[in-house]
C-alpha cells in the first residue's frame, strides 16, 4: 500500500479521522472481541509453563517480552491500514492489498503464522484429549503409542476443516468467539478460582492487596459485559448479514481471485458497475442453488 500511495489506496468515500462519527458500544464490544480473540492465551499457558524448567522465567518471557511485541504489531499495522484505506478497512489485511507479489508475500507470512500458532494450540488440544480418554473408559490404562496420537491429530484436523467449510464467514465468527468463549474461558474462569484460592487461603496468605481485589472485580465486571452484550451484538449482525455469507462449502472467491466480479473493492481498474454485477452473480448463484 506504501508503493501504491494512499491516493490510489484510500477510496474517495471512505474518511479518516482519530475518531469514528458512528462509534458505538456495539462496535467497540464487536472491537474488543477481536482483541481478546488475538491476545488471549491462557487456554495453553498453564501447559507451557508446566513445560519450562524454570518457571519463573515466564512473566519475563510472556508479559516482558512477547506482549509488547505483539502489542506494537498489530497496533503498527493496523493503523498503516487504517492511514491508507480509512474507515474502508475491513476483515482480513491480506484482503486491503492491491494483487500483486506483495499479497503473495503478506498470505505465505500470514499463513505461516496460522500454522505455527496453531500447531502449538493443537497439540495442547491433543494431549488434552488423549489424556481425558485415558482417564476415562475408552483407554483407560492404555500406554501413549504413536496410532493414539496419530487418531487424535486427524480427528483435530477433520473438524477443524469441517467447521472451516461449514462456517461461511471468518470475521465474524472471530468476533463470536472473542466475544462468548475468550471471556469465559480465559478471564471469567481464571479470576473465580484465583476468588476460591483467596477464600480457602486469605488475601493475605496469597500476598494479594486490596488494590488487586478491585482490579479483580473491574475485570470480572467487564468479562461478563464484553460476554453477555458482545455476543448478543455479534449474533445479532450475523443475523442482519445472514443473507451475504453464501452456502456452506461453496467456492467464496470474494477478494481471492483478480477479477472484478470477486474482487471489486481490490483493483482500481474495475469499473463502476462490479460491485453490481459481483452482488447479482451471487444471488443468482443461491437462487439456483449453487
Amino acid at each position: 500500500m506504501t508503493s501504491e500511495g494512499v491516493e490510489s489506496t484510500r477510496p474517495s468515500d471512505s474518511s479518516f479521522s482519530p475518531v469514528s462519527q458512528d462509534l458505538n458500544f456495539s462496535d467497540f464490544a464487536a472491537a474488543m472481541s477481536t482483541f481478546s480473540f488475538a491476545f488471549t492465551g491462557q487456554l495453553i499457558m498453564v501447559n507451557i509453563i508446566a513445560e519450562m524448567k524454570d518457571t519463573s522465567e515466564f512473566p519475563k518471557s510472556y508479559v516482558y517480552m512477547s506482549v509488547p511485541f505483539q502489542a506494537l504489531a498489530f497496533l503498527g499495522v493496523g493503523l498503516a491500514v487504517y492511514y491508507y484505506r480509512g474507515d474502508a478497512a475491513a476483515g482480513m489485511i491480506v484482503n486491503e492489498l492491491p494483487f500483486g507479489s506483495l499479497a503473495k508475500l503478506a498470505s505465505v507470512c500470514l499463513v505461516t503464522h496460522m500454522v505455527v500458532t496453531f500447531v502449538i494450540k493443537s497439540v495442547v488440544l491433543c494431549q488434552g484429549i488423549l489424556a481425558s480418554l485415558r482417564h476415562g473408559s475408552v483407554l483407560d490404562g492404555m500406554p501413549e503409542s504413536r496410532l493414539s496420537w496419530t487418531v487424535a491429530v486427524v480427528l483435530v484436523v477433520s473438524c477443524s476443516w469441517l467447521v472451516a467449510q461449514i462456517v461461511p464467514f471468518f470475521a465474524d465468527l472471530v468476533d463470536l468467539l472473542g466475544a462468548s468463549f475468550v471471556p469465559l474461558t480465559c478471564f471469567v474462569i481464571p479470576i473465580l478460582l484465583f476468588i476460591r484460592c483467596i477464600y480457602d487461603h486469605g488475601a493475605a496468605t496469597l500476598g494479594v492487596s486490596k488494590g488487586e481485589m478491585v482490579v479483580l472485580g473491574l475485570e470480572l465486571f467487564f468479562s461478563l459485559v464484553l460476554m453477555v452484550y458482545g455476543t448478543y451484538s455479534t449474533m445479532a449482525h450475523i443475523n442482519k448479514q445472514w443473507h451475504s455469507y453464501g452456502q456452506p462449502f461453496a467456492c467464496h472467491c470474494e477478494n481471492l481471485w483478480n477479477t472484478c466480479e470477486c474482487s471489486a473493492s481490490r483493483m482500481p481498474s474495475c469499473p463502476a458497475t462490479a460491485n453490481f454485477v459481483q452482488v447479482n452473480s451471487t444471488a443468482t448463484a443461491r437462487m439456483l442453488g449453487w
